[in-house]
């Protein structure tokens, strides 16, 4: 609900929020599509699914990748054509935890986002513990969220939260992964001292640090600048 309006149940906050709860997540390592599901919440914005995700009555995820293709392609080889959705999407995270799926698609009426549950899903493990794959749709039933002009906009706004909120994840995780060596570094003897008290390895721990920090702050401007714009 973090970025859903609150017309639609939400939180109506920003990306600098949703970069701080990102944030978090990655410094715990809780690896589940939490800023995904959010970012979708407010792509949907004004649709009744919004509502729907936004009370936890569904977990409703991206689907935009198509095989060696861009993510957000705009012109996706998936074909809404009525209401039934035929293509495949690939690099889709926890597939098979979702109950639907937001898809980029062509239709007779151009570029659409359209909101369709999975015909078939094939997930395989990935090393932070979740689960990545393609899911197919023939046929599928599928319900228009947005035609042409305002589902680029949905999109072009989607794909920011998206790469922000994956930014702060990682942030989170260096983070967490630089405070955990400073430790080691402390604890760790040699030759009857820490080897912390090398200056060799003090100087990769600044450099570390230093990088983490400017890291931090080009991830919270680009939140800031967006939220703004």
């Amino acid at each position: 609900a973090v970025l859903a309006p609150e017309e639609d149940g939400g939180l109506g906050l920003g990306l600098t929020e949703l970069c701080l709860v990102s944030h978090e997540l990655g410094r715990a390592l809780i690896a589940a599509p939490i800023a995904s599901a959010a970012s979708v919440a407010r792509a949907v914005a004004g649709h009744p699914l919004a509502a729907e995700i936004t009370a936890g009555e569904k977990i409703v995820l991206p689907a935009l990748a198509e095989g060696a293709r861009a993510i957000g392609d705009e012109q996706p080889l998936a074909r809404l054509q009525g209401d039934a959705l035929d293509g495949r999407k690939t690099g889709v995270p926890c597939p098979a935890d979702a109950d639907g799926f937001l898809v980029t698609a062509g239709s007779g009426d151009g570029f659409v986002l359209a909101f369709a549950q999975a015909q078939t899903v094939e997930a395989a493990p990935a090393m932070d513990g979740t689960n990545i794959g393609g899911v197919g749709f023939s046929g599928s039933s599928a319900v228009t969220i947005a035609g042409e002009n305002d589902a680029r906009a949905r999109l072009s706004a989607l794909l920011d939260s998206l790469h922000l909120s994956t930014a702060a994840e990682l942030l989170g995780i260096a983070e967490q992964a630089h405070a955990i060596t400073v430790d080691y570094l402390k604890i760790r003897q040699q030759f009857d001292r820490p080897i912390g008290s090398f200056q060799a390895l003090q100087h990769r721990a600044v450099d570390s640090l230093a990088a983490i920090e400017m890291c931090r702050s080009l991830v919270y401007q680009a939140a800031r600048a967006i939220d703004g714009s």
